[in-house]
């Protein structure tokens, strides 16, 4: 059974150079001229023609008394392949504008509290340096972040890390002590500063990734003969200070977060038992190379970063 035409596989083999310079010979009307567009010797341009004819085995030009012509087969070769051609630049400078658009959009992936304090003065620093540049804000919890980072869904992280290192560059920017937090008619609120001790009463609120905090202060409690009382961790950190503030425990937060949507006064306490920090920096993809745009953006974030963090310890 003899296969169809559609189905039967092609063993062209040949360069676009040299179709390219088929239809230039056509338009041109001549080697020489031709030569002179593609910015090549004459004699090249002929090597080619002479390929492509060996390659679809036919003759594609011949010699009138002024000028080369496509033979019939060239015609049809000729009109064929300037579509194609045509079609081809257009789908290529698509590419092109699409690449160059990417360079100029840049997305961050950050935690709610980091997206909405301290972010939009740098990406004001930020603007007025590249302004060709839009920026793009995506706040997230912290597994998200990691998996927009990891997946290239956002050029970067700003983020308190706490995962796998093989899979991620992370480049610490500033601390932010953590504090514990009350509500000002609590009874530790008259108490400065705070002990285990007195923490230890009162069921403490934490984030949900705050696994090596909650076992910092779990240890140190157990070498003291005492017992901690923690609550379930809460993912967002909204719900943990509408608890706080309804009277439902004891936060541990970053002294940056302290008073973030106060419903009630909240008052600040140190924990000088314990030097528990949550560091802030830069999270890269280690699979995926940083655009120039996203290097751009790190050296603001090393440049301002740190001012955006909160008052140093001490403050009530």
């Amino acid at each position: 059974m003899t296969a169809s035409k559609s189905s039967r596989p092609s063993t062209l083999r040949f360069d676009l150079l040299e179709l390219e310079t088929f239809l230039a010979v056509v338009d041109c009307g001549s080697f020489n001229a031709a030569a002179g567009r593609l910015h090549i010797s004459q004699p090249a341009v002929t090597q080619r023609v002479q390929r492509l004819e060996a390659v679809l085995h036919t003759r594609l030009l011949t010699r009138t008394t002024r000028r080369m012509e496509p033979t019939e087969a060239g015609k049809k070769l000729y009109e064929k392949a300037s579509i194609a051609l045509h079609d081809l630049r257009n789908l290529l400078d698509d590419f092109q504008t699409e690449a160059e658009q990417g360079k100029r959009r840049l997305v961050v992936a950050a935690s709610p509290i980091i997206a909405a304090q301290s972010l939009p003065s740098i990406i004001q620093q930020f603007s007025r340096r590249h302004a060709q540049v839009d920026v793009h804000i995506r706040d997230m919890q912290h597994d998200e972040i990691l998996a927009a980072v990891h997946s290239a869904e956002a050029d970067l992280g700003v983020v308190a890390f706490e995962g796998d290192p093989a899979m991620f560059t992370f480049e610490p920017l500033g601390e932010d002590e953590m504090v514990v937090v009350v509500p000002t008619g609590h009874p530790l609120a008259s108490s400065q500063p705070a002990t285990l001790a007195s923490l230890s009463g009162y069921p403490l609120l934490l984030l949900q990734q705050y696994d090596r905090i909650q076992s910092q202060i779990a240890n140190a409690m157990l070498e003291q003969g005492l017992s901690g009382q923690f609550a379930p961790r809460l993912t967002n950190l909204t719900t943990l200070l509408a608890m706080l503030d309804s009277g439902h425990g004891v936060a541990l937060l970053p002294r940056s977060m302290a008073q973030t949507n106060v419903q009630r006064p909240r008052t600040i306490l140190s924990l000088p038992e314990l030097h528990l920090t949550r560091c802030f920096g830069i999270l890269l993809s280690r699979k995926h190379m940083p655009t120039i745009t996203a290097q751009h953006f790190c050296d603001q974030l090393r440049e301002d970063f740190a001012a955006t963090l909160g008052p140093p310890s001490g403050a009530k």
